[in-house]
């Protein structure tokens, strides 16, 4: 069985397979002989080459940060379920959740650990490797740290903004313009999965050091 960080490593070069059906000869098949898979007469996305490339390219930026941010995830949820101690002192247990668990301490346990997971990937990608940074001990290098907030922005505009570049965006990084439409080449998404690789192999490394896993 893999473990977590292979597991990633998986999903991400699935996602490098997926940004190769951005070649101009794949884009020319599907519009000739594969439409119908479209399910519509006259698709958006066939119109031309260029959009074509950006929505197979903004869909795979948004999964592959999806993968990153349950690989982080994850490895929280290991990390509190292994070291409980570590978990906040200020949050409350109710009544309600004791009687729900039947008093069980391990599932009560996944319980609060499942919810603190949640709240802290509530956040920004920036709280979330700050509090990795200030919890577990493992730090981010500063310029992969960047880049994948950058990656957790641009996924929110894609996501929730239209393709537009928010503020937010736009102050990260001065090649993103506010109110600009967002449009990636394949190229762009593959580095951002090389800076995705980059830091789940140095919080990986990191953890191991820590015996947070084996």
């Amino acid at each position: 069985m893999k473990n977590t960080y292979e597991q990633l490593l998986l999903h991400l070069d699935g996602i490098a397979v997926i940004l190769e059906l951005a070649d101009q000869k794949v884009f020319e098949f599907v519009k000739n002989d594969a439409s119908i898979w479209l399910q519509k007469n006259d698709p958006q996305q066939l119109k031309s080459y260029d959009l074509y490339v950006h929505q197979i390219s903004h869909g795979a930026l948004i999964l592959g940060y999806s993968y990153l941010e349950v690989f982080m995830a994850d490895l929280a949820k290991i990390i509190y379920l292994k070291h409980p101690k570590k978990l906040p002192k200020n949050k409350n247990v109710t009544y309600e959740d004791l009687f729900k668990h039947d008093n069980d301490s391990n599932t009560l346990l996944k319980f609060i650990v499942e919810r603190e997971v949640r709240s802290i990937f509530s956040g920004s990608m920036k709280d979330v490797l700050s509090h990795f940074r200030s919890n577990f001990q493992i730090s981010i290098d500063d310029a992969l740290g960047n880049k994948i907030c950058e990656a957790s922005l641009l996924r929110n505009c894609l996501v929730h903004a239209g393709d537009i570049v928010s503020k937010e965006l736009a102050a990260a990084n001065s090649k993103f313009k506010q109110g600009d439409s967002i449009k990636m080449s394949a190229l762009n998404v593959h580095d951002y999965g090389l800076s995705a690789r980059k830091i789940a192999l140095n919080i990986w490394e990191r953890g191991k050091v820590k015996n947070f896993w084996s």
